[in-house]
Protein backbone atom coordinates (compact mmCIF):
# COMPACT_ATOMS: atom_id res chain seq x y z
CA UNK A 1 0.00 0.00 0.00
CA UNK A 2 1.12 3.93 -1.18
CA UNK A 3 2.35 5.98 1.76
CA UNK A 4 -1.20 8.17 2.15
CA UNK A 5 -0.32 9.75 5.29
CA UNK A 6 -1.73 13.02 3.63
CA UNK A 7 -4.73 11.67 3.18
CA UNK A 8 -7.98 11.69 4.87
CA UNK A 9 -7.91 9.95 8.32
CA UNK A 10 -9.83 7.06 7.35
CA UNK A 11 -8.04 6.55 3.24
CA UNK A 12 -6.74 3.38 4.22
CA UNK A 13 -10.04 1.95 5.52
CA UNK A 14 -11.71 3.22 2.31
CA UNK A 15 -9.19 1.54 0.32
CA UNK A 16 -9.02 -1.71 1.99
CA UNK A 17 -12.92 -1.67 1.58
CA UNK A 18 -12.62 -1.51 -1.96
CA UNK A 19 -9.98 -4.07 -2.32
CA UNK A 20 -12.67 -6.15 -0.53
CA UNK A 21 -15.27 -5.41 -2.63
CA UNK A 22 -12.64 -6.62 -5.31
CA UNK A 23 -12.11 -9.37 -4.36
CA UNK A 24 -15.83 -9.88 -3.46
CA UNK A 25 -16.60 -9.64 -7.24
CA UNK A 26 -19.63 -8.33 -6.69
CA UNK A 27 -19.32 -5.93 -9.94
CA UNK A 28 -23.31 -4.92 -9.89
CA UNK A 29 -22.54 -2.20 -7.30
CA UNK A 30 -18.45 -2.18 -7.54
CA UNK A 31 -18.04 0.49 -10.31
CA UNK A 32 -20.42 3.35 -8.16
CA UNK A 33 -19.04 2.40 -4.85
CA UNK A 34 -15.04 3.08 -6.29
CA UNK A 35 -16.43 6.41 -7.70
CA UNK A 36 -17.64 7.57 -4.02
CA UNK A 37 -14.13 6.28 -2.61
CA UNK A 38 -12.30 8.36 -5.19
CA UNK A 39 -14.52 11.56 -4.62
CA UNK A 40 -13.48 11.08 -0.77
CA UNK A 41 -10.40 10.26 -0.40
CA UNK A 42 -9.51 12.99 -3.09
CA UNK A 43 -11.98 15.63 -1.84
CA UNK A 44 -13.43 15.88 -5.20
CA UNK A 45 -16.76 17.38 -5.74
CA UNK A 46 -17.15 14.64 -9.32
CA UNK A 47 -15.38 11.66 -10.35
CA UNK A 48 -15.94 9.70 -13.39
CA UNK A 49 -14.31 6.06 -14.53
CA UNK A 50 -14.45 4.99 -18.08
CA UNK A 51 -13.37 1.84 -19.99
CA UNK A 52 -10.57 1.53 -22.77
CA UNK A 53 -12.27 0.38 -26.38
CA UNK A 54 -9.38 -0.79 -27.98
CA UNK A 55 -10.77 -1.07 -31.31
CA UNK A 56 -12.02 1.98 -31.36
CA UNK A 57 -9.26 3.97 -29.48
CA UNK A 58 -12.00 5.36 -27.38
CA UNK A 59 -13.19 6.02 -23.50
CA UNK A 60 -17.23 4.58 -22.67
CA UNK A 61 -18.24 5.86 -19.13
CA UNK A 62 -18.89 3.13 -16.80
CA UNK A 63 -19.62 5.43 -13.71
CA UNK A 64 -20.02 8.70 -12.78
CA UNK A 65 -20.65 11.03 -9.23
CA UNK A 66 -21.57 14.36 -9.67
CA UNK A 67 -22.58 15.20 -13.22
CA UNK A 68 -25.70 16.62 -14.74
CA UNK A 69 -27.41 14.49 -17.82
CA UNK A 70 -26.32 16.65 -20.82
CA UNK A 71 -22.50 16.24 -19.84
CA UNK A 72 -23.26 12.72 -18.56
CA UNK A 73 -24.52 11.77 -22.26
CA UNK A 74 -21.73 14.14 -23.84
CA UNK A 75 -18.99 12.05 -22.27
CA UNK A 76 -20.74 8.22 -22.79
CA UNK A 77 -18.03 7.95 -25.49
CA UNK A 78 -14.65 9.57 -25.49
CA UNK A 79 -12.20 9.59 -28.18
CA UNK A 80 -8.18 9.79 -28.09
CA UNK A 81 -7.14 12.55 -28.27
CA UNK A 82 -10.07 15.03 -27.48
CA UNK A 83 -9.93 18.46 -25.91
CA UNK A 84 -11.18 16.36 -22.82
CA UNK A 85 -8.45 16.05 -19.61
CA UNK A 86 -9.17 12.02 -20.30
CA UNK A 87 -9.14 12.31 -24.11
CA UNK A 88 -5.22 13.69 -23.34
CA UNK A 89 -4.21 11.18 -20.71
CA UNK A 90 -5.29 8.60 -23.09
CA UNK A 91 -3.40 9.60 -26.25
CA UNK A 92 -0.42 10.29 -23.91
CA UNK A 93 -0.48 7.39 -21.68
CA UNK A 94 0.35 9.45 -18.92
CA UNK A 95 -1.30 11.45 -16.31
CA UNK A 96 -3.22 14.47 -17.19
CA UNK A 97 -4.00 17.65 -14.96
CA UNK A 98 -5.70 21.17 -15.46
CA UNK A 99 -5.97 23.13 -12.42
CA UNK A 100 -8.01 26.01 -13.77
CA UNK A 101 -9.85 24.99 -16.84
CA UNK A 102 -10.63 28.68 -17.28
CA UNK A 103 -7.33 29.60 -18.04
CA UNK A 104 -6.07 26.58 -19.70
CA UNK A 105 -5.46 27.24 -23.53
CA UNK A 106 -6.17 23.50 -24.59
CA UNK A 107 -10.14 23.87 -23.55
CA UNK A 108 -10.61 27.51 -24.79
CA UNK A 109 -14.07 27.37 -26.97
CA UNK A 110 -14.69 23.54 -26.73
CA UNK A 111 -18.08 21.71 -26.34
CA UNK A 112 -15.81 20.26 -23.07
CA UNK A 113 -15.07 23.41 -21.24
CA UNK A 114 -19.30 24.30 -22.10
CA UNK A 115 -19.99 20.99 -20.38
CA UNK A 116 -18.01 22.16 -17.37
CA UNK A 117 -19.24 24.74 -17.00
CA UNK A 118 -22.77 23.05 -16.52
CA UNK A 119 -21.48 20.79 -13.91
CA UNK A 120 -19.08 23.75 -12.14
CA UNK A 121 -16.12 22.20 -12.84
CA UNK A 122 -12.94 24.37 -11.98
CA UNK A 123 -10.74 21.37 -11.89
CA UNK A 124 -9.67 18.06 -13.18
CA UNK A 125 -7.39 15.54 -13.51
CA UNK A 126 -7.31 12.25 -15.07
CA UNK A 127 -5.67 9.26 -14.46
CA UNK A 128 -5.22 6.15 -16.50
CA UNK A 129 -5.58 2.57 -16.01
CA UNK A 130 -2.91 -0.08 -16.46
CA UNK A 131 -3.32 -3.78 -16.62
CA UNK A 132 -0.36 -5.97 -15.18
CA UNK A 133 1.11 -5.80 -18.75
CA UNK A 134 1.09 -2.26 -19.85
CA UNK A 135 -1.99 -2.23 -21.63
CA UNK A 136 -4.69 0.58 -21.33
CA UNK A 137 -7.67 -0.46 -18.96
CA UNK A 138 -9.44 2.61 -18.72
CA UNK A 139 -9.47 6.20 -17.00
CA UNK A 140 -9.98 7.91 -13.17
CA UNK A 141 -10.85 11.35 -13.15
CA UNK A 142 -11.77 13.26 -10.55
CA UNK A 143 -13.39 16.80 -10.41
CA UNK A 144 -13.48 19.64 -8.19
CA UNK A 145 -15.57 23.14 -8.21
CA UNK A 146 -12.58 25.40 -7.23
CA UNK A 147 -9.25 25.86 -8.33
CA UNK A 148 -7.03 23.07 -7.18
CA UNK A 149 -4.00 20.86 -7.54
CA UNK A 150 -3.33 17.83 -5.98
CA UNK A 151 0.01 17.40 -3.93
CA UNK A 152 2.03 14.54 -4.12
CA UNK A 153 0.76 12.54 -1.78
CA UNK A 154 -3.00 12.33 -2.90
CA UNK A 155 -1.23 11.76 -6.02
CA UNK A 156 0.22 8.85 -4.56
CA UNK A 157 -3.15 7.83 -2.94
CA UNK A 158 -4.41 8.39 -6.60
CA UNK A 159 -1.98 5.54 -7.91
CA UNK A 160 -2.81 3.35 -4.90
CA UNK A 161 -6.68 3.77 -6.14
CA UNK A 162 -5.75 3.42 -9.69
CA UNK A 163 -4.14 0.04 -9.47
CA UNK A 164 -7.00 -1.08 -7.43
CA UNK A 165 -9.71 -0.18 -10.36
CA UNK A 166 -7.43 -1.73 -12.82
CA UNK A 167 -7.68 -4.95 -10.98
CA UNK A 168 -11.47 -4.50 -10.67
CA UNK A 169 -11.49 -4.14 -14.26
CA UNK A 170 -9.27 -6.71 -15.50
CA UNK A 171 -11.25 -8.99 -13.35
CA UNK A 172 -14.88 -7.84 -15.01
CA UNK A 173 -13.19 -7.97 -18.50
CA UNK A 174 -12.09 -11.71 -17.73
CA UNK A 175 -15.41 -12.64 -16.27
CA UNK A 176 -16.71 -11.17 -19.45
CA UNK A 177 -15.18 -13.11 -21.93
CA UNK A 178 -15.60 -16.54 -19.71
CA UNK A 179 -18.95 -15.66 -20.20
CA UNK A 180 -18.87 -15.24 -23.72
CA UNK A 181 -16.91 -17.65 -24.04
CA UNK A 182 -19.34 -20.14 -22.07
CA UNK A 183 -22.06 -18.66 -23.97
CA UNK A 184 -20.49 -19.42 -27.56
CA UNK A 185 -19.37 -22.83 -26.24
CA UNK A 186 -23.08 -23.25 -25.81
CA UNK A 187 -24.52 -22.01 -29.45
CA UNK A 188 -21.83 -24.17 -30.66
CA UNK A 189 -22.55 -27.05 -28.75
CA UNK A 190 -26.67 -26.76 -29.60
CA UNK A 191 -25.12 -26.64 -33.31
CA UNK A 192 -23.26 -29.61 -33.54
CA UNK A 193 -26.32 -30.98 -31.57
CA UNK A 194 -28.37 -30.12 -34.42
CA UNK A 195 -26.34 -30.98 -36.93
CA UNK A 196 -25.57 -34.52 -35.10
CA UNK A 197 -29.59 -35.60 -35.03
CA UNK A 198 -29.81 -33.55 -38.86
CA UNK A 199 -27.47 -36.31 -39.63
CA UNK A 200 -28.65 -39.28 -37.66
CA UNK A 201 -32.01 -38.07 -39.44
CA UNK A 202 -30.69 -38.08 -43.15
CA UNK A 203 -28.82 -41.87 -42.63
CA UNK A 204 -32.06 -43.40 -41.50
CA UNK A 205 -33.96 -42.04 -44.21
CA UNK A 206 -31.07 -42.84 -46.48
CA UNK A 207 -30.70 -46.34 -45.76
CA UNK A 208 -34.74 -46.76 -45.66
CA UNK A 209 -34.87 -45.56 -49.71
CA UNK A 210 -31.78 -47.07 -50.57
CA UNK A 211 -34.05 -50.34 -49.70
CA UNK A 212 -36.94 -49.69 -52.00
CA UNK A 213 -34.88 -50.86 -55.43
CA UNK A 214 -32.62 -52.73 -53.51
CA UNK A 215 -35.12 -55.05 -52.20
CA UNK A 216 -36.44 -56.10 -55.85
CA UNK A 217 -33.04 -56.18 -57.27
CA UNK A 218 -31.99 -58.90 -54.87
CA UNK A 219 -35.25 -60.56 -55.45
CA UNK A 220 -34.78 -60.56 -59.33
CA UNK A 221 -31.13 -62.17 -58.42
CA UNK A 222 -32.81 -65.37 -56.55
CA UNK A 223 -35.19 -65.66 -58.95
CA UNK A 224 -32.64 -65.72 -61.77
CA UNK A 225 -30.25 -67.78 -59.55
CA UNK A 226 -33.22 -70.45 -59.78
CA UNK A 227 -34.31 -70.09 -63.28
CA UNK A 228 -30.40 -70.71 -64.92
CA UNK A 229 -29.12 -72.38 -62.16
CA UNK A 230 -28.17 -75.04 -64.77
CA UNK A 231 -26.87 -72.41 -67.59
CA UNK A 232 -23.06 -72.62 -67.47
CA UNK A 233 -22.63 -69.02 -69.48
CA UNK A 234 -25.07 -67.71 -66.01
CA UNK A 235 -23.48 -69.10 -63.05
CA UNK A 236 -20.42 -65.99 -62.85
CA UNK A 237 -22.79 -62.96 -63.18
CA UNK A 238 -25.16 -65.11 -61.56
CA UNK A 239 -22.51 -65.11 -58.59
CA UNK A 240 -21.01 -61.17 -59.17
CA UNK A 241 -24.58 -60.23 -59.06
CA UNK A 242 -25.38 -61.90 -55.46
CA UNK A 243 -21.90 -60.83 -53.99
CA UNK A 244 -22.01 -57.02 -54.50
CA UNK A 245 -25.87 -57.06 -53.99
CA UNK A 246 -25.13 -58.70 -50.53
CA UNK A 247 -22.50 -55.92 -50.45
CA UNK A 248 -24.88 -53.13 -50.96
CA UNK A 249 -27.03 -54.68 -48.24
CA UNK A 250 -24.36 -54.99 -46.15
CA UNK A 251 -23.26 -51.15 -46.21
CA UNK A 252 -27.41 -50.29 -46.31
CA UNK A 253 -27.70 -52.91 -42.79
CA UNK A 254 -24.73 -50.48 -41.43
CA UNK A 255 -26.02 -47.47 -42.19
CA UNK A 256 -29.78 -48.08 -40.62
CA UNK A 257 -27.71 -49.54 -37.35
CA UNK A 258 -25.99 -46.60 -36.09
CA UNK A 259 -28.85 -44.28 -37.34
CA UNK A 260 -30.84 -46.06 -34.63
CA UNK A 261 -28.19 -47.20 -32.19
CA UNK A 262 -27.27 -42.85 -31.77
CA UNK A 263 -31.25 -42.16 -31.91
CA UNK A 264 -31.57 -45.11 -29.21
CA UNK A 265 -34.22 -46.64 -31.07
CA UNK A 266 -32.24 -49.86 -31.25
CA UNK A 267 -33.76 -52.96 -29.01
CA UNK A 268 -31.99 -56.35 -28.14
CA UNK A 269 -34.59 -59.72 -28.50
CA UNK A 270 -32.47 -61.10 -25.58
CA UNK A 271 -32.60 -65.17 -25.16
CA UNK A 272 -30.19 -67.80 -23.91
CA UNK A 273 -27.93 -68.31 -26.78
CA UNK A 274 -24.75 -70.98 -26.94
CA UNK A 275 -21.91 -69.42 -27.95
CA UNK A 276 -21.10 -72.11 -30.13
CA UNK A 277 -23.93 -71.36 -32.21
CA UNK A 278 -22.55 -67.97 -32.89
CA UNK A 279 -19.68 -68.72 -34.03
CA UNK A 280 -21.12 -71.07 -36.36
CA UNK A 281 -23.18 -68.71 -37.71
CA UNK A 282 -20.79 -65.91 -38.53
CA UNK A 283 -18.59 -68.21 -40.24
CA UNK A 284 -21.35 -69.42 -42.27
CA UNK A 285 -22.06 -65.56 -43.09
CA UNK A 286 -18.73 -65.10 -44.36
CA UNK A 287 -16.98 -68.00 -45.43
CA UNK A 288 -17.96 -66.94 -49.34
CA UNK A 289 -15.32 -64.22 -48.71
CA UNK A 290 -13.19 -66.51 -46.84
CA UNK A 291 -12.90 -69.01 -49.63
CA UNK A 292 -12.44 -66.68 -52.18
CA UNK A 293 -9.54 -65.02 -50.60
CA UNK A 294 -7.68 -68.39 -49.88
CA UNK A 295 -7.27 -68.02 -46.53
CA UNK A 296 -6.83 -70.80 -43.71
CA UNK A 297 -9.11 -70.16 -40.82
CA UNK A 298 -8.74 -72.18 -37.81
CA UNK A 299 -11.76 -72.28 -35.19
CA UNK A 300 -10.79 -73.21 -31.89
CA UNK A 301 -14.09 -74.45 -29.96
CA UNK A 302 -15.11 -74.75 -26.27
CA UNK A 303 -15.30 -78.62 -25.26
CA UNK A 304 -18.70 -78.20 -23.43
CA UNK A 305 -21.46 -75.88 -24.55
CA UNK A 306 -21.67 -72.02 -22.92
CA UNK A 307 -24.56 -69.94 -23.08
CA UNK A 308 -25.10 -66.10 -22.63
CA UNK A 309 -28.03 -63.62 -22.36
CA UNK A 310 -28.31 -61.88 -25.58
CA UNK A 311 -29.93 -61.45 -29.22
CA UNK A 312 -28.51 -64.01 -31.35
CA UNK A 313 -29.00 -62.33 -34.77
CA UNK A 314 -27.18 -59.05 -33.40
CA UNK A 315 -24.70 -61.19 -31.47
CA UNK A 316 -23.88 -63.21 -34.92
CA UNK A 317 -23.57 -59.44 -36.45
CA UNK A 318 -20.97 -58.55 -34.21
CA UNK A 319 -18.52 -61.49 -34.89
CA UNK A 320 -19.66 -62.43 -38.65
CA UNK A 321 -18.40 -58.39 -38.72
CA UNK A 322 -14.85 -59.53 -37.02
CA UNK A 323 -14.30 -61.90 -38.82
CA UNK A 324 -15.62 -60.02 -41.96
CA UNK A 325 -12.61 -57.35 -41.24
CA UNK A 326 -10.21 -59.91 -40.70
CA UNK A 327 -11.42 -61.34 -44.70
CA UNK A 328 -10.60 -58.06 -46.30
CA UNK A 329 -7.75 -56.67 -44.24
CA UNK A 330 -5.81 -59.89 -45.07
CA UNK A 331 -3.92 -60.32 -48.10
CA UNK A 332 -4.95 -63.35 -50.08
CA UNK A 333 -3.59 -66.80 -48.76
CA UNK A 334 -3.38 -65.24 -45.07
CA UNK A 335 -4.29 -66.76 -41.59
CA UNK A 336 -7.04 -66.24 -39.34
CA UNK A 337 -8.18 -67.63 -35.67
CA UNK A 338 -11.35 -67.57 -34.54
CA UNK A 339 -11.72 -69.08 -30.81
CA UNK A 340 -13.29 -68.54 -27.57
CA UNK A 341 -12.11 -69.06 -23.52
CA UNK A 342 -13.79 -69.30 -20.44
CA UNK A 343 -12.62 -66.73 -17.92
CA UNK A 344 -14.05 -66.60 -14.76
CA UNK A 345 -17.95 -65.29 -15.31
CA UNK A 346 -17.22 -64.38 -18.42
CA UNK A 347 -17.37 -65.91 -22.42
CA UNK A 348 -14.80 -64.33 -24.10
CA UNK A 349 -14.38 -64.84 -28.23
CA UNK A 350 -11.21 -63.40 -30.13
CA UNK A 351 -11.06 -63.25 -33.76
CA UNK A 352 -6.94 -62.79 -34.66
CA UNK A 353 -5.62 -62.48 -38.48
CA UNK A 354 -1.96 -61.84 -39.76
CA UNK A 355 -3.29 -58.81 -42.16
CA UNK A 356 -2.84 -55.15 -42.66
CA UNK A 357 -2.70 -54.93 -38.54
CA UNK A 358 -3.26 -51.26 -36.90
CA UNK A 359 -1.38 -48.17 -36.08
CA UNK A 360 -0.81 -47.30 -32.71
CA UNK A 361 -2.05 -43.84 -32.80
CA UNK A 362 -5.50 -45.11 -34.34
CA UNK A 363 -6.67 -47.89 -31.98
CA UNK A 364 -7.57 -45.37 -29.38
CA UNK A 365 -10.36 -44.32 -31.75
CA UNK A 366 -10.90 -47.21 -33.89
CA UNK A 367 -14.17 -48.22 -32.43
CA UNK A 368 -15.29 -44.18 -33.37
CA UNK A 369 -17.66 -43.77 -36.34
CA UNK A 370 -16.18 -43.54 -39.86
CA UNK A 371 -12.67 -44.24 -38.98
CA UNK A 372 -10.17 -45.74 -41.33
CA UNK A 373 -6.79 -45.94 -41.59
CA UNK A 374 -4.90 -45.22 -44.86
CA UNK A 375 -3.81 -48.91 -44.67
CA UNK A 376 -7.14 -50.56 -44.21
CA UNK A 377 -8.46 -48.35 -46.99
CA UNK A 378 -6.01 -49.42 -49.52
CA UNK A 379 -7.41 -53.49 -48.77
CA UNK A 380 -10.68 -52.17 -48.31
CA UNK A 381 -13.16 -53.88 -50.82
CA UNK A 382 -16.06 -51.43 -49.53
CA UNK A 383 -17.20 -49.79 -46.25
CA UNK A 384 -18.08 -46.95 -44.73
CA UNK A 385 -15.85 -47.10 -41.55
CA UNK A 386 -19.01 -47.84 -38.92
CA UNK A 387 -18.90 -51.66 -38.67
CA UNK A 388 -16.36 -51.62 -35.78
CA UNK A 389 -18.90 -48.46 -33.95
CA UNK A 390 -21.66 -50.81 -34.40
CA UNK A 391 -19.84 -53.84 -32.93
CA UNK A 392 -19.04 -52.20 -29.85
CA UNK A 393 -22.51 -50.39 -29.51
CA UNK A 394 -24.21 -53.77 -29.53
CA UNK A 395 -21.70 -55.78 -27.50
CA UNK A 396 -21.85 -52.52 -24.21
CA UNK A 397 -25.86 -52.99 -24.90
CA UNK A 398 -24.95 -56.18 -24.02
CA UNK A 399 -23.16 -55.53 -20.66
CA UNK A 400 -20.06 -56.54 -22.49
CA UNK A 401 -17.08 -54.59 -23.75
CA UNK A 402 -14.79 -55.33 -26.99
CA UNK A 403 -10.99 -54.88 -27.35
CA UNK A 404 -8.43 -54.17 -30.15
CA UNK A 405 -4.80 -55.04 -30.03
CA UNK A 406 -1.59 -54.63 -33.05
CA UNK A 407 1.55 -54.81 -32.75
CA UNK A 408 1.75 -51.90 -35.65
CA UNK A 409 0.74 -51.90 -39.03
CA UNK A 410 1.46 -54.84 -41.44
CA UNK A 411 1.28 -56.83 -38.25
CA UNK A 412 -1.99 -58.36 -37.60
CA UNK A 413 -4.66 -57.40 -35.40
CA UNK A 414 -7.06 -58.92 -32.82
CA UNK A 415 -10.15 -57.98 -31.78
CA UNK A 416 -11.76 -59.60 -28.34
CA UNK A 417 -15.85 -59.45 -27.17
CA UNK A 418 -16.07 -60.00 -23.68
CA UNK A 419 -19.61 -61.45 -22.77
CA UNK A 420 -21.47 -62.49 -19.37
CA UNK A 421 -21.99 -66.57 -19.44
CA UNK A 422 -25.61 -67.38 -17.75
CA UNK A 423 -24.96 -70.48 -15.61
CA UNK A 424 -26.30 -73.77 -16.45
CA UNK A 425 -29.49 -73.23 -14.22
CA UNK A 426 -30.66 -70.08 -16.13
CA UNK A 427 -29.36 -71.67 -19.38
CA UNK A 428 -31.69 -74.87 -19.26
CA UNK A 429 -34.67 -72.95 -21.00
CA UNK A 430 -32.33 -72.67 -23.87
CA UNK A 431 -34.55 -72.85 -27.23
CA UNK A 432 -33.09 -75.94 -29.63
CA UNK A 433 -33.79 -75.12 -33.35
CA UNK A 434 -35.31 -77.50 -34.98
CA UNK A 435 -34.51 -78.19 -38.90
CA UNK A 436 -37.68 -78.78 -40.66
CA UNK A 437 -38.99 -78.97 -44.13
CA UNK A 438 -41.67 -76.28 -45.21
CA UNK A 439 -44.96 -77.88 -47.12
CA UNK A 440 -46.56 -75.48 -49.44
CA UNK A 441 -48.23 -72.54 -48.48
CA UNK A 442 -50.91 -70.03 -49.48
CA UNK A 443 -49.32 -67.15 -49.17
CA UNK A 444 -50.37 -63.54 -49.57
CA UNK A 445 -47.38 -60.77 -50.25
CA UNK A 446 -48.87 -57.30 -48.95
CA UNK A 447 -46.19 -54.45 -50.17
CA UNK A 448 -46.80 -50.90 -51.80
CA UNK A 449 -43.48 -51.54 -54.40
CA UNK A 450 -45.19 -53.34 -56.52
CA UNK A 451 -41.40 -54.38 -58.13
CA UNK A 452 -40.74 -55.79 -54.15
CA UNK A 453 -44.26 -57.37 -54.40
CA UNK A 454 -43.78 -59.34 -57.50
CA UNK A 455 -40.32 -60.39 -57.17
CA UNK A 456 -40.84 -61.88 -53.88
CA UNK A 457 -43.80 -63.56 -54.53
CA UNK A 458 -41.87 -64.71 -57.62
CA UNK A 459 -39.02 -66.37 -55.08
CA UNK A 460 -41.70 -68.08 -52.80
CA UNK A 461 -43.47 -69.44 -56.41
CA UNK A 462 -40.31 -71.10 -56.69
CA UNK A 463 -40.66 -72.46 -53.59
CA UNK A 464 -43.74 -74.24 -54.25
CA UNK A 465 -45.98 -71.88 -52.43
CA UNK A 466 -48.60 -70.51 -53.63
CA UNK A 467 -48.93 -66.65 -53.85
CA UNK A 468 -51.57 -63.57 -54.01
CA UNK A 469 -50.27 -60.31 -53.84
CA UNK A 470 -51.92 -56.79 -52.79
CA UNK A 471 -50.25 -53.32 -53.17
CA UNK A 472 -51.83 -51.69 -50.68
CA UNK A 473 -54.06 -52.36 -47.21
CA UNK A 474 -57.29 -52.20 -48.61
CA UNK A 475 -56.50 -54.97 -50.77
CA UNK A 476 -54.90 -56.75 -48.33
CA UNK A 477 -57.64 -56.88 -46.63
CA UNK A 478 -60.32 -58.02 -49.23
CA UNK A 479 -58.02 -60.60 -49.52
CA UNK A 480 -57.65 -61.78 -46.41
CA UNK A 481 -61.52 -62.49 -45.90
CA UNK A 482 -61.72 -64.07 -49.83
CA UNK A 483 -58.63 -66.80 -48.86
CA UNK A 484 -57.79 -69.10 -47.06
CA UNK A 485 -54.02 -67.91 -46.31
CA UNK A 486 -51.54 -70.00 -44.43
CA UNK A 487 -49.18 -66.75 -43.76
CA UNK A 488 -49.05 -63.42 -44.51
CA UNK A 489 -46.08 -61.39 -45.53
CA UNK A 490 -47.29 -57.75 -44.77
CA UNK A 491 -44.57 -54.69 -45.58
CA UNK A 492 -44.77 -51.89 -42.20
CA UNK A 493 -44.73 -48.89 -44.88
CA UNK A 494 -47.42 -48.77 -47.16
CA UNK A 495 -49.30 -46.10 -47.66
CA UNK A 496 -52.78 -44.39 -45.74
CA UNK A 497 -52.96 -47.29 -43.71
CA UNK A 498 -49.54 -48.58 -41.49
CA UNK A 499 -48.99 -52.16 -41.28
CA UNK A 500 -48.91 -52.14 -37.67
CA UNK A 501 -52.98 -50.50 -37.99
CA UNK A 502 -53.36 -53.54 -41.16
CA UNK A 503 -52.30 -56.36 -38.69
CA UNK A 504 -53.94 -55.12 -35.94
CA UNK A 505 -57.57 -55.32 -38.26
CA UNK A 506 -55.91 -59.11 -39.29
CA UNK A 507 -55.54 -60.11 -35.60
CA UNK A 508 -59.54 -59.11 -34.83
CA UNK A 509 -60.58 -61.77 -37.40
CA UNK A 510 -61.12 -64.86 -35.61
CA UNK A 511 -60.91 -66.72 -38.97
CA UNK A 512 -57.28 -65.84 -39.02
CA UNK A 513 -55.75 -66.52 -35.63
CA UNK A 514 -53.87 -69.49 -36.96
CA UNK A 515 -52.20 -67.43 -39.99
CA UNK A 516 -48.78 -66.89 -39.80
CA UNK A 517 -48.21 -63.51 -39.92
CA UNK A 518 -44.76 -61.76 -40.35
CA UNK A 519 -43.80 -58.13 -40.72
CA UNK A 520 -41.19 -56.64 -43.56
CA UNK A 521 -39.32 -53.61 -43.34
CA UNK A 522 -36.70 -51.46 -43.97
CA UNK A 523 -36.40 -49.89 -40.50
CA UNK A 524 -39.26 -50.69 -38.02
CA UNK A 525 -38.78 -51.68 -34.55
CA UNK A 526 -38.92 -55.53 -34.10
CA UNK A 527 -41.08 -55.38 -30.48
CA UNK A 528 -43.57 -52.85 -31.80
CA UNK A 529 -44.12 -55.49 -34.65
CA UNK A 530 -44.82 -58.03 -31.93
CA UNK A 531 -47.17 -55.98 -30.32
CA UNK A 532 -49.07 -55.68 -33.12
CA UNK A 533 -49.71 -59.49 -33.43
CA UNK A 534 -46.43 -60.12 -35.69
CA UNK A 535 -45.10 -63.57 -35.51
CA UNK A 536 -42.30 -62.69 -36.93
CA UNK A 537 -39.94 -59.97 -38.42
CA UNK A 538 -37.98 -59.27 -41.97
CA UNK A 539 -35.81 -57.03 -42.74
CA UNK A 540 -36.04 -55.70 -46.44
CA UNK A 541 -34.02 -56.92 -48.25
CA UNK A 542 -35.31 -60.10 -47.54
CA UNK A 543 -33.02 -63.41 -47.38
CA UNK A 544 -34.21 -66.41 -48.83
CA UNK A 545 -32.71 -68.39 -45.86
CA UNK A 546 -34.48 -66.59 -43.02
CA UNK A 547 -37.33 -66.28 -45.13
CA UNK A 548 -37.76 -70.57 -45.40
CA UNK A 549 -36.94 -70.21 -41.34
CA UNK A 550 -39.66 -68.02 -40.78
CA UNK A 551 -42.26 -70.21 -42.74
CA UNK A 552 -40.93 -73.28 -41.41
Amino acid sequence: MENIQGGPPDAAKALEAVGELIEAGDLESLYGRVIDVAAELLQADCASIQVHLPDKQQLRLLAARGFVPEAAAFWEHVDAGSSSCCGMALSRGERVIIADVESDERLAGTEDLRQMRLCGIRAVQSTPLVSRGGDPLGMLSTHWRREYHPSDSMLRLLDALARQIARLIEHGTAEEARDASEAGMRVRVAALERVDREKNSFLAMLAHELRNPLAPIRNVGEVLAHVLHDQPAARHPLAILKRQTDQLTRLVDDLLDISRIQQGRLTLQEKPVEIGEILEHALETVQPLIREKRHYLALERLQAPVFVLGDRARLVQCVANLLQNAAKYTPPGGRIHMGCVESGAKISVTVRDNGAGIAPSLLPQLFDPFVQSEGTLQHSRGGLGIGLAIVRQLVEMHGGSVEAASDGEGRGAAFTIHLWRLDCAQASGAPQEAAATAPSKCILVVDGNPDSADTLAAILTTMGHRVEVAYSALSALAAAERLRLDAILLDLDLPRMSGLAVAQRLRSQSELGSTLLIALSGDGDEAAARAAGFDGHLKKPVDVAALERALA
